[in-house]
């Protein structure tokens, strides 16, 4: 089942894409849903071959929400793509912010229940 909210992001995750995919394919895949302003086609470091997996960026969160609810596992060149929102990564790989995340630090550990009673 697919998430029920973008959290705001504009980008989409596609995975299971065709081999031969194009940028101007998944432009015309999603223009029912909303305009797509960038394409990310994943290739391997190593040798450059297409990794089946992309990023669309929309020109609105309201648009990602909708080709999320409307595409999730259509068929694109004869394969189901599935989808799932993106999130932002910082430029040293880390996460920045995940769409409606909680805050879940300040917790002792070990639990109360595992510590040593004296």
């Amino acid at each position: 089942m697919p998430p029920s909210s973008t959290g705001g992001t504009k980008t989409l995750f596609m995975g299971n894409l065709a081999s031969n995919v194009e940028k101007s394919d998944i432009e015309k895949f999603f223009e029912t849903a909303g305009r797509v302003v960038d394409v990310r086609l994943v290739t391997s470091k190593k040798d450059g071959s297409f990794m089946n997996y992309g990023y669309a960026e929309f020109s609105s969160s309201e648009e990602a929400q909708k080709a999320l609810v409307e595409f999730q596992r259509k068929e694109l060149l004869g394969r189901k793509i599935r989808l799932d929102v993106s999130v932002d990564m910082g430029p040293d790989g880390r996460v920045l912010r995940t769409p409606d995340s909680t805050f879940t630090g300040g917790f002792d550990w070990p639990p109360f229940w595992l510590r040593k009673q004296d």
